[in-house]
């Protein structure tokens, strides 16, 4: 609990409450039930109960169950799913997923959208608009804002996409928020039926995933990594004692671009031996070409023309093919050498890895775990977890409805901001 005025005192109790209604979701619990995992008297627990009863944030569900010494039935509570909504946008590069979630992270309504290369970005902004206004439906669901991820450099704190790999086309520095605020507000969508202007939040995708790992897990007073590990990229999201990390210039988690193998293959960026270049596909078909003498029998020789799929490369490799495991060893070292780096410049207590290369499953994690063993500071080895991502990919949704969410609860229980950007 915080300690201090008696008005923090009470908001930090309030919010340890709502964290214990949120755990529960849409399962009703007891008053002595959030006693018990809060550490606040029952007494305390059932004023703030009945006080957020008052503003409609929480329901009676009536009594359940005595216990197995018999007495009084307890009365049970669980959040008000009707109380407040949050749309969930996620851009990608051939679809917009627009989701419509409560307060309970439900999903109450969801649309897929097929999206074109040449999609513009104000053609963007106007499809974001119109499933706005046709998800949300009417004035009586209280909205309570839109989060917007995508991949590509973001600045979050202005709402401005300053680069989209997948969009090459669009202007540089587009005020995306701005320009959506403008939409919205000549379609009557801005100002919700409560009178409070929307939240409007845009950030990398990867950065909402961490977001939501990091609430997944309860990892709020940490440090950790989310790594999504593709062969057609690589990305992450940084979170430093709860809160998200961006950088001076946005590219905070960038570490695709952290170099693996210096003065190596180029790399879009400019740079040489970035981890992204070396888990392309394009590169690890250069090393089956390398390691092809010493494994002649191997299923994945075949012509000259003839390019290796990721697909190909995983049968292999679940069928035991000597050069398909190879080529998992060289991938974890590559990895293992960027999640070193990383340990020593911010000693995460977790890093989460998700995407296409954990279909090469425990073997891939026990390797990056033997040789992060063999090049990295004892220290680094004990404090720092690598395990695989507990959320899909739809986990950048999640974030984002999650930090609109707790902004709008520190709007009315007001302490240090959790999720917001450094």
């Amino acid at each position: 609990m915080l300690t201090g005025t008696p008005k923090n005192q009470r908001h930090s109790n309030t919010r340890l409450v709502l964290d214990k209604f949120k755990t529960a979701g849409q399962d009703p619990i007891s008053v002595q039930d959030i006693s018990n995992h809060s550490g606040i008297s029952k007494t305390t627990v059932k004023k703030i109960v009945n006080e957020l009863m008052d503003s409609g944030i929480v329901l009676n569900c009536g009594k359940g169950a005595s216990t197995s010494e018999g007495g009084k039935k307890p009365e049970l509570f669980r959040l008000n799913s009707d109380h407040c909504y949050a749309l969930g946008v996620h851009v990608y590069p051939e679809a917009l997923h627009v989701a419509l979630l409560d307060i309970t992270m439900n999903v109450v309504t969801k649309h897929v959208i097929n999206i074109a290369s040449t999609i513009t970005v104000e053609e963007l902004t106007q499809l974001i608009v119109k499933e706005s206004e046709e998800i949300v439906g009417g004035p009586g669901r209280f909205l309570i804002g839109i989060g917007i991820a995508m991949c590509g450099i973001v600045d979050s704190n202005n709402g401005i996409i300053r680069y989209s790999p997948h969009f090459k086309d669009w202007s540089p520095d587009y005020p995306i928020l701005k320009a959506l605020e403008n939409s919205l507000k000549r379609s009557g969508l801005f100002v919700n039926n409560n009178s409070r202007p929307l939240d409007l939040i845009i950030d990398n995708d990867c950065r909402f995933q961490a977001y939501a790992e990091m609430i997944k897990r309860d990892e709020k007073n940490g440090s950790m990594v989310y790594l999504e590990l593709s062969s057609k990229g690589v990305g992450s999201g940084i979170i430093i004692n709860g809160d998200l990390l961006s950088g001076a210039g946005h590219i905070a988690g960038e570490i695709g671009h952290m170099v693996v193998t210096p003065f190596d293959e180029n790399c879009a960026c400019g740079g040489r031996g970035c981890l992204e270049t070396k888990l392309s596909l394009d590169s690890i078909n250069r090393m089956i070409a390398d390691k092809k003498p010493a494994h002649p029998e191997s299923e994945l020789i075949g012509s000259q023309d003839s390019q290796v799929s990721f697909d190909q490369l995983l049968n292999a490799f679940h069928r035991s093919d000597a050069l398909a495991v190879a080529i998992v060893d060289d991938i974890a070292f590559l990895i293992s050498v960027a999640l070193s780096n990383l340990g020593l410049v911010i000693n995460p207590n977790l890093i989460t890895i998700w995407g296409e290369y954990i279909r090469f499953g425990d073997y891939l994690l026990r390797k990056i775990d033997e040789s992060i063993e063999s090049m990295s500071l004892s220290a680094i080895r004990k404090n720092s977890r690598i395990e695989m991502a507990e959320l899909a990919k739809e986990s950048a949704i999640t974030g984002a409805i999650s930090i609109l969410i707790n902004n709008y609860l520190n709007e009315l229980f007001p302490l240090k901001s959790k999720g917001k950007r450094s």
